[in-house]
C-alpha cells in the first residue's frame, strides 16, 4: 500500500485529509483518480484524516476511464465493508468479489444523473440491482445517490439501505438524505 499511498495523497491532498480529521465516521469520497496514464472512478476510504485505502470502478461506463482490477475491503467499528461505484450494481461479480472477502457491507457511491428518459427507467430498477446484490452476497447494501436536475439530464436519486434479504429498510424520499444505524445488526 506505501506505492500506492502516495498517488492516494496527492489525489486526495493533504489539506483535504487533514480537513476531514475531526469527522469520526469514517468517510466514502469519491474522485476522479489519475494513476500514470490512467483515469479511474474512485472511491477514497478516509477515517479521521487518514487515508486507508481506495476502490477503482472496475465497469465504468464513461469514455476515457479505464477499469479497476482490486476489491479492497475495509474494517471500521466492527463492520467489513467494501465498495462498488454505480455501474458496478449491474454486475454481479463486483459485489462478490468484495463478499468473498468476508465482506458484510457493500457501500454503492451512484450517480444516476441522466436524460429524463434514461432516469424513469431506472428510477426503481437501480433498487432492484441493489437489492439482487444484497441476496446473492448475504450483505447489507448501502447507496448514496445524487438527486435533481441539472442542465438536461436528472436523477430522481436511489438513497437506500436493503437488508441481507433484499428488504429495503429505509429509503430516502426523492431529493433527500436518509440516516439508518446499523450498529443494532453488527454480527
Amino acid at each position: 500500500m506505501s506505492g500506492l499511498r502516495s498517488t492516494y495523497v496527492r489525489s486526495c491532498n493533504r489539506t483535504v485529509l487533514s480537513t476531514l480529521e475531526r469527522y469520526p465516521p469514517t468517510i466514502i469520497l469519491g474522485l476522479i483518480e489519475r494513476r500514470g496514464a490512467s483515469f479511474l472512478n474512485s472511491a477514497l476510504v478516509i477515517r479521521e484524516g487518514r487515508l486507508l485505502g481506495a476502490y477503482a470502478k472496475t465497469h465504468p461506463n464513461e469514455p476515457g476511464f479505464d477499469a479497476g482490477a482490486d476489491y479492497p475491503v475495509f474494517t471500521t467499528h466492527d463492520w467489513s465493508f467494501g465498495i462498488n461505484i454505480c455501474n458496478d450494481a449491474n454486475f454481479p461479480d463486483a459485489a462478490l468479489n468484495v463478499s468473498r472477502q468476508g465482506a458484510q457491507l457493500l457501500c454503492y457511491p451512484l450517480n444516476n444523473m441522466l436524460l429524463p428518459k434514461n432516469a424513469t427507467k431506472w428510477r426503481s430498477k437501480s433498487v432492484s440491482n441493489l437489492q439482487a446484490r444484497a441476496v446473492k452476497t448475504g450483505c447489507w447494501v448501502v447507496s448514496s445517490d445524487v438527486v435533481g436536475h441539472h442542465g438536461n439530464q436528472m436523477s430522481y436519486g436511489c438513497t437506500c439501505i436493503v437488508s441481507p434479504s433484499g428488504d429495503v429498510v429505509t429509503r430516502a424520499p426523492e431529493e433527500a438524505a436518509v440516516l439508518f444505524d446499523l450498529s443494532p445488526f453488527v454480527p
